[in-house]
């Protein structure tokens, strides 16, 4: 079918290739074994660093996936793809978020939460059923705010980084997950 790595972008250049090769499957199989997918977090890998223009790149991809799938016309994708424009646009966000330059970091949200396919993709997906997070960052997003949402990330960061662990910690001792059940009501 001429199905081929998307070589305009430097990141995530295999979801265009499996959307596609699903898009051309004339059967599927699901296995619905578990937990099948293993994620080795490692703090020196590209993902975890920050990527330029990573916003260029990435909004090609969409832009070539919103078209793939338009002309797919057998299943309408467009609210599936809607939220994947949503997913990619938070996850560029955090990429920006390396930055640490302050006013640039909040100039490249803002190019990114104003972008008529981030404004789409915001407009058309719901927040009924994301996480806390989640549902926070689109907050910020459909308002265009970037310096709240760099704020609000900023605050997470620091909570993810000084506070969880602290809680974690705290919650390995037994007498205190009792405790905590107990006030939960749980």
């Amino acid at each position: 079918n001429g199905i081929q790595f998307y070589e305009r972008s430097r990141r995530c250049e295999d979801f265009a290739f499996s959307v596609e090769c699903a898009l051309y499957a004339k059967t599927y199989v699901v296995l619905n074994a578990g937990e099948l997918y293993h994620y080795r977090p490692n703090e020196n890998s590209k993902s975890r660093s920050y990527t330029k223009n990573m916003w260029k790149s990435i909004r090609c991809l969409m832009c070539y996936m919103v078209e793939m799938t338009e002309r797919y016309t057998e299943y309408d994708f467009t609210q599936a793809m809607q939220l994947c424009v949503f997913y990619f646009c938070t996850s560029v966000i955090r990429n920006e978020m390396r930055l640490s330059e302050k006013s640039q970091r909040i100039e490249n949200i803002r190019q990114i939460v104003t972008d008529p396919l981030c404004v789409g993709a915001v407009n058309a997906v719901s927040c009924r059923d994301m996480n806390p997070e989640y549902t926070a960052m689109y907050g910020y997003m459909k308002q265009q705010n970037a310096a709240a949402l760099n704020r609000y990330l900023k605050q997470l960061e620091w909570k993810k980084k000084h506070i969880t662990p602290v809680l974690n910690n705290l919650f390995k001792n037994e007498k205190v997950r009792k405790l905590y059940r107990k006030i939960r009501g749980r």
